[in-house]
């Protein structure tokens, strides 16, 4: 039994890191939509760190799939689930909101438009993926925040299990959750895999796999051998500069010295 609980604790603790690095994938996007000068690699190392220590504030205060005795716990149900749902909703808005961010500044007129509109299309992807796989979980945390706040937040699964109210929808919701936890990995490799440079190197491994050499158009400089946010990254610096040039040689070729006016250079 302790086994089992430990097993489905450190399970439901490395899904809220998930979750936690997913969330900064988003805001990571919102900060290299602003300022893509900055490589996004310097702030890698403190997402991690960050996530980590936001699953481990999330966790103990979340609802989880094994419930201890209510006098052992220091939130009850109803306390739980709420802190559950109001996480949950903040991250889905925040994803959606990131998802707005960077089709309104990649739709604008600039340059590498295909590649705009390719990174667009996977981020919505992504994020809408990734928050189908939770949204049975906030189903969830919603039926025990109803169930709390009806029976009393007292209430234990076990307890929930044997009241014919509760029963059935509270199986369902579990399963359910359980199920899409299972998938998660897959629906997330299904969708990440459509990235160009992965399905590159699965097509090459495939027909290496037959003998067969794989012609990917390596040697044409159109050809991507790196993710689409390295294309959009070196897409927006290029845009940027030939802003800055652009406004420099106008405001300076052609323009007469001054020693009295110090604005003329």
């Amino acid at each position: 039994m302790l086994l089992a609980q430990s097993n489905f604790k450190v399970l439901q603790f490395f899904e809220f890191v998930s979750l936690a690095l997913n969330l900064f994938l988003c805001l990571d996007i919102v900060l290299t939509m602003r300022n893509p000068f900055y490589p996004h690699e310097r702030r890698m190392k403190f997402y991690l760190a960050f996530s980590l220590v936001l699953a481990g504030i999330c966790f103990p205060l979340s609802l989880q799939r094994i419930s201890a005795p209510a006098e052992e716990e220091k939130l009850d149900k109803h306390e739980r689930a709420l802190f559950s749902v109001s996480f949950l909703t903040v991250y889905i808005i925040f994803a959606i909101t990131s998802v707005a961010y960077a089709w309104r500044v990649n739709t604008r007129p600039g340059m590498s438009t295909s590649v705009r509109k390719q990174f667009i299309w996977r981020h919505s992807w992504y994020v809408t993926a990734y928050i189908a796989t939770w949204i049975p979980y906030l189903g969830f945390a919603f039926y025990i925040l109803y169930v709390s706040t009806v029976a009393g937040s007292e209430m234990s699964y076990e307890e929930m299990t044997k009241d014919e109210r509760y029963s059935t929808e509270l199986q369902r919701w579990f399963n359910i959750y359980n199920l899409t936890c299972i998938g998660t990995g897959i629906v997330m490799s299904i969708v990440r895999v459509f990235e160009p440079v992965f399905m590159s190197v699965i097509l090459r491994f495939f027909y290496q796999f037959f003998g067969e050499i794989y012609e990917d158009g390596s040697g044409n400089k159109s050809s991507m051998d790196s993710t689409l946010l390295s294309f959009l990254m070196s897409s927006l610096n290029i845009e940027l500069v030939h802003i800055i040039l652009t406004t420099v040689s106008q405001n300076t070729v052609g323009t007469p010295k001054s020693l009295k006016d110090y604005k003329v250079y």
